[in-house]
């Protein structure tokens, strides 16, 4: 199951920038045109353009590097590496992402003090624990996204509705979760979802909203009440399409498609579970890139494998696997103790 998140190249390869492009940024780099930088790739990203958000990622490193270096203790340096680090961590390399957060947060306790409550910090614990989740590290994570809605809860109060705080409540829902807490995370996703309907309305239809129904739903196939999963799941889905379109290519589509074929795989519906799968998968090489190396494309290359498996079509699965390992190896490296690649070599060795 994917779980949804309300925020989402490495930027190092500078070889798309021309001579003339870099000279430019060079000869006039301002904060403030690094600042508009960071908007027109974070517009790009939200329009689903890879090449042209990384390059303007890339044009944001160059221009970062050149304003303040390595050793900057302004408050501008440390969130420069929290972008870049954010940037890494939407490309899939969380260990570059969890080095930048680090920087970053050094600057900041070396500018407000080691134990200062400080909303760009209480941020940056947010993302850390997302990106130890994906690690995955979740004990880490857990840590840092209590700090962060700790930290939260000083700053604004115990009773305020802001979006920052619901994520990190969400956030943890997940990674509770993910250590098989399964009531726990269902008490955290249920005090997400209450927030978010205090914030946008009790009927409304919202993106934060369709994502903690989902995550709900993934809650409830963890307790393995697979038919109370799909009504929730169904429900976000929906209401996805009708916020970005019936017809749209969008990640929070792609990614209710693939969540319902996790429940029809443990329901046992395997060609349900086959057509959500491929209709996932379609969907996100159209976003990502026919030839892209992403982990959304991995992930569906096996479920469909494992799929095809339990539908008794051997080749098809040996060939999904192979493919899925081969992409994560990608992603990775050789690393036998990452868990995608275990999971993904132990439906393999069915079919030795």
């Amino acid at each position: 199951m994917k779980p949804q998140s309300s925020s989402n190249s490495p930027p190092t390869d500078l070889s798309m920038l021309s001579a003339s492009e870099r000279l430019n940024l060079l000869q006039h780099p301002t904060p403030g045109i690094l600042k508009c930088i960071e908007s027109l790739a974070k517009l790009y990203q939200e329009k689903f353009e890879p090449d042209i958000e990384n390059k303007y990622f890339n044009k944001y490193q160059l221009m970062f590097q050149h304003l303040y270096g390595e050793d900057s203790l302004l408050p501008e340096a440390a969130h420069g590496y929290f972008v870049l680090g954010r940037a890494s961590h939407n490309s899939c390399q969380y260990i570059v992402a969890e080095q930048l957060y680090k920087k970053s947060l050094d600057i900041y306790q070396q500018i407000y003090g080691e134990g200062a409550d400080h909303p760009a910090i209480a941020l940056l614990y947010t993302e850390m624990g997302r990106n130890l989740g994906r690690i995955p590290d979740y004990s880490a994570a857990k840590q840092y996204l209590h700090m962060s809605l700790d930290m939260y809860r000083r700053i604004y109060g115990n009773n305020s509705d802001r979006a920052d705080i619901a994520d990190a409540i969400g956030l943890l829902g997940c990674c509770v979760g993910y250590t098989g807490n399964y009531a726990e995370a269902g008490e955290y996703h249920r005090a997400d979802l209450e927030m978010r309907k205090r914030m946008h309305g009790e009927n409304s239809d919202h993106p934060d909203i369709a994502m903690v129904i989902s995550n709900l739903g993934g809650n409830y196939h963890d307790m393995k009440e697979y038919t109370k999963a799909e009504e929730y799941l169904q429900q976000s889905l929906n209401m996805y399409k009708r916020i970005h379109g019936e017809d749209s290519d969008h990640p929070d589509i792609a990614a209710g498609l693939n969540n319902l074929a996790c429940n029809y795989y443990s329901m046992k519906e395997y060609t349900k579970a086959e057509e959500h799968y491929r209709l996932s998968l379609d969907m996100y090489k159209r976003i990502h890139g026919e030839d892209s190396d992403h982990t959304d494309i991995a992930d569906e290359l096996r479920g469909l494998g494992k799929t095809y498996g339990e539908m008794r079509d051997h080749e098809k699965a040996k060939i999904h696997l192979e493919l899925a390992l081969n992409m994560y190896t990608r992603l990775y490296g050789n690393d036998d103790q990452q868990p995608d690649i275990q999971k993904v070599k132990q439906y393999m060795s069915k079919y030795q």
